[in-house]
């Protein structure tokens, strides 16, 4: 939360939209895109006085170009690998199968 020439500014998760009463305000079209993106990456927005949500974020790791690559070198290896995150599980799925993990080898 901060202030700026007197307006409050929120800037954060879709916790904050619910809790501000905001998220319900978003077009369907909108909330689609938030799906989306959350599938990615962590989402955030801007809220300037009371009611305006001014914009929605997508924040995301960007994937090495020679991670698919390593994995698959170290299957030949004999080595087992897994993804260990902290990141919601659509995150976790989408980066990991992107790279060639199986489903069990994400957490």
């Amino acid at each position: 939360i901060g202030n700026i020439e007197g307006v409050t500014v929120h800037v954060g998760n879709q916790r904050l939209l619910q809790r501000l009463g905001l998220y319900a305000k978003l077009s369907e079209s909108e909330r689609k895109k938030v799906d989306e993106w959350e599938k990615i990456g962590t989402v955030g927005f801007m809220i300037v006085g009371a009611s305006d949500v001014v914009c929605a974020y997508c924040v995301a790791d960007a994937i090495r170009p020679e991670a698919a690559q390593v994995l698959h070198d170290l299957k030949v290896l004999g080595i087992d690998a897994i993804m260990v995150t902290g990141d919601k599980k659509e995150t976790a799925l989408s980066i990991g199968l992107t790279i060639g993990l199986a489903l069990t080898d994400i957490r």
